[in-house]
């Protein structure tokens, strides 16, 4: 089995802005950064799919995450 920590990406996604969270398991913050909007009905499935997944790939880094050491990645959207 390979040595690495697990963390858990964080994302509130809005119609202004978005904010991305990188925190180990035990909840302690790595990361974190802010982008553009990611609202489906503001911005459309296809700009809100490439900030969302550069603004995961820019927290990652920033915390020192190789890529090859992403391993799984659910997004799912909870509304009222």
């Amino acid at each position: 089995m390979a040595d690495y920590t697990r963390f858990v990406i964080g994302i509130d996604g809005g119609g202004t802005k978005t904010h991305v969270l990188l925190v180990a398991l035990d909840g302690t913050v790595i990361a974190e950064i802010d982008g553009g909007p990611t609202n489906l009905q503001n911005v459309g499935i296809s700009q809100a799919s490439r900030t969302l997944f550069d603004l995961i790939l820019e927290c990652c880094k920033k915390a020192g995450c190789e890529p090859a050491a992403r391993e799984d990645l659910l997004l799912a959207e909870l509304s009222p």
